[in-house]
């Protein structure tokens, strides 16, 4: 099911951290997501990570006792590449072709 390029906003789908589109999102167990590598160097760069006494999600600062295990958002992964095919199509070709083409 193709989804409605109206309803979808750039801003659903950056990473805080990076502001770019994801790249392979995950999701922190306080539900906010970034890109696997974003959240991962940010945990490793000691800012709400390593030498600290527990791990933090960069938004909302819940603390995590232990390094959170992060697994790929497939879900999100998968609707962030057909928004970026959206978005780099209207780039390159003008606006998107009518679904719903009218007839004569």
């Amino acid at each position: 099911m193709a989804l409605p390029t109206s309803c979808l906003s750039e801003d659903q789908f950056t990473c805080s951290i990076c502001l770019e589109v994801f790249n392979n999102p995950v999701s922190t167990p306080c539900g906010h997501s970034f890109c696997q590598s974003c959240i991962c160097s940010y945990w490793d760069g000691g800012i709400g990570g390593r030498g600290a006494k527990s791990y933090q999600c960069p938004l909302c600062k819940e603390s995590f006792q232990t390094r959170p295990e992060l697994h790929i958002n497939r879900t999100l992964k998968e609707i962030t590449e057909q928004f970026k095919q959206m978005s780099s199509g209207r780039v390159m070709g003008g606006e998107p072709p009518n679904p719903h083409p009218q007839l004569n």
